[in-house]
């Protein structure tokens, strides 16, 4: 048996290439959209927990934009409007810098951090209602490959 009768063929793509396709749809599913909403107390922006994700996340106390862009992948502009609209719900402030007066650092408020707890709770309960009757290894081997997925894409070489 030879090293390629191992490796994915056209149909094996295509059908991860239609699944791909159906998953970057997922988080917009409008019942995806109606369950989160209906395990959270308040009128919040389910896509909100990036951006306070990604400020809890951050290896520095507290991040820049530059930091927060970074971590979501994103462009600083994207960043800041993220950011922008966090302020602006009260879920994040933003703070200038000690030494350099053109940088600003964010923090998570507490009204940010309460929110982000109600977040991951019902981001929680949907993966939960979602694999329910799944195995656990089905689980822990789903995480494995799609964090091992978007890692060999962050390496891909143009």
């Amino acid at each position: 048996m030879g090293p390629d009768q191992h490796r994915p063929g056209k149909p094996d793509l295509e059908a991860l290439d239609a699944a791909a396709t159906q998953w970057r749809r997922f988080p917009q599913l409008p019942t995806v959209h109606r369950f989160l909403r209906a395990q959270l107390d308040s009128q919040v922006d389910p896509g909100a927990y990036r951006v306070l994700r990604a400020v809890e996340r951050t290896e520095r106390a507290a991040p820049t934009v530059g930091d927060i862009a970074e971590a979501l992948d994103v462009d600083a502009s994207t960043a800041s409007r993220l950011i922008d609209r966090a302020v602006s719900e009260q879920l994040i402030e933003r703070r200038p810098d000690e030494h350099d007066r053109r940088r600003t650092h964010v923090h998570l408020t507490e009204q940010g951090v309460a929110r982000l707890g109600e977040l991951r709770e019902a981001r929680l309960s949907l993966w939960r209602a979602l694999t329910d009757d799944w195995p656990r290894e089905d689980v822990v081997a789903l995480a494995a490959l799609l964090e091992r997925t978007y890692e060999a894409a962050r390496g891909l070489q143009a």
